[in-house]
């Protein structure tokens, strides 16, 4: 699946298959906002000058943030995969992302 366009919050959820998530340069995210996948890689791009307090976990697979974040918290077990929150730029309406069995890779546009 496939989804491109300018948000103010974002409901997603696959339950096979892999995700390419982009929101759109002057996106503003004004409500709580979740991606869920399933099984499947997810791939997000989102605009650098977005803020949001990031809540992102993977059950089985990887785990790319390229975006500067002000860390919260950081874990990641060989065997129990991996979990990062933080504020994105000054932080913001809360944004979870969260693949059970896939990696999760978020860059900036």
């Amino acid at each position: 699946m496939k989804i491109d366009g300018q948000f103010t919050m974002v409901q997603v959820e696959t339950s096979d298959g892999n995700l390419d998530f982009t929101l759109s340069p002057g996106s503003q995210l004004t409500s709580a906002s979740r991606i869920k996948s399933s099984d499947g890689r997810v791939s997000i791009r989102l605009p650098q000058a977005l803020s949001a307090d990031m809540d992102v976990a993977t059950g089985d697979g990887h785990l790319n943030c390229t975006l500067p974040l002000t860390m919260d918290h950081y874990d990641s077990r060989e065997s129990g995969g991996h979990h990062l929150h933080g504020h994105l730029n000054n932080g913001g309406v809360p944004f979870s992302i969260r693949a059970s069995d896939g990696n999760v890779s978020i860059t900036a546009l």
